[in-house]
């Protein structure tokens, strides 16, 4: 009796394994897919990922000189569209606030490589902007959401103006990443534009400039200074400077293209800060403030590696305890 009993046991041990092994299995199929154009999930690991995005950015006169300058400023919101190679799409749930300032400028013939850097402005730097410690220093700040934010701040905000867009984002989403120029001598964001809207230029150019007409591009390496993921990410993405050559950055940015925002009918909303100084035009020769700004195109580019979550260590191991329980039990019998 005990041998059949013992055997009885003996044949229920593999089937309890196996509906562990399932509840496992689903575990952390639900954790994967959970919102599933978060950050964590949209990404994969050891790939090279290409993050697609499309923003809007208010350009600010820091020193309201009416001239495209040292030390004026862009703020504004990036919506991540798509992940490569995952395929998915954000579903308006990623989104990051950006600003930086003009710290210097090389001629370049008709053109001109305009250096950007952390933003030092009273009440556009990142930590005035989002509120959170873990923004200083940085040039980007990415927050994602499980649902979709309540606005669709591309296609269709309801304004009033940027910092209202930022605040949606910022009291809405969780911040996941942090990034600037942590490293002196690697990091780098540089603009190559036309001469009509470099350094020295009437800033009144950017009132006038359509969607239709690209002025300039954009590229960048930058370093991850804070990252509530699931990833790690290392010197990894090789990217290409144009004054100084190739680094190995944490994220690359490329393909960026900036262009005016005229004539989209959004430019009263993403152009607007309020109480801040933009562009200045002329109004029957008197200097008067105009809002202004741009949008821009770009790829942001990563390497990560994925790590544990601390929910899917909790479940892996209570599966473990649980099967080392079932052996006892059979041991036993």
């Amino acid at each position: 009796m005990s041998q059949v009993t013992k055997s009885t046991q003996g044949s229920r041990l593999p089937s309890q394994v196996r509906k562990i092994g399932a509840a496992l299995a689903l575990g952390f199929g639900l954790a994967a897919s959970a919102g599933a154009a978060t950050i964590n999930a949209g990404l994969v690991s050891g790939a090279l990922n290409t993050l697609e995005d499309q923003d809007r950015e208010a350009y600010i006169d820091a020193n309201t000189d009416g001239v495209i300058s040292v030390g004026d400023v862009f703020i504004g919101v990036v919506r991540i569209d798509n992940f490569l190679p995952s395929g998915s799409p954000s579903a308006n749930q990623v989104y990051g606030i950006i600003s930086n300032q003009i710290t210097g400028f090389t001629p370049n013939g008709g053109r001109q490589y305009v250096h950007l850097g952390e933003t030092t402005a009273a009440g556009y730097t990142m930590l005035d902007l989002t509120g959170n410690a873990n923004c200083v220093g940085a040039l980007v700040c990415a927050y994602d959401r499980a649902i979709p934010f309540s606005q669709n701040l591309i296609t269709a905000p309801t304004g009033p103006g940027m910092l209202d867009m930022i605040s949606m984002v910022t009291s809405e989403g969780t911040l996941r990443i942090a990034a600037g120029l942590g490293t002196a001598g690697d990091t780098y964001l540089t603009a190559d534009v036309v001469s009509a809207f470099g350094v020295g230029s009437p800033n009144a150019t950017f009132t006038l400039a359509p969607t239709s007409v690209q002025f300039g591009n954009f590229g960048g390496g930058l370093d991850v200074l804070y990252n509530n993921t699931n990833f790690i990410y290392a010197d990894s993405v090789l990217t290409l400077d144009t004054l100084t050559g190739f680094h190995t950055t944490q994220i690359g940015i490329a393909n960026g293209a900036f262009r005016g925002m005229v004539g989209d009918g959004r430019e009263a909303i993403f152009g607007n800060v309020a109480g801040a100084p933009q562009c200045t035009v002329l109004v029957a020769g008197v200097p008067t403030p105009r809002t202004c700004g741009f949008v821009t195109d770009a790829d942001f580019f990563v390497d990560p590696i994925r790590v544990p979550e601390p929910g899917s260590l909790a479940l892996l191991g209570a599966g473990l305890v649980g099967l080392v329980g079932l052996r006892r039990r059979s041991t036993k019998a």
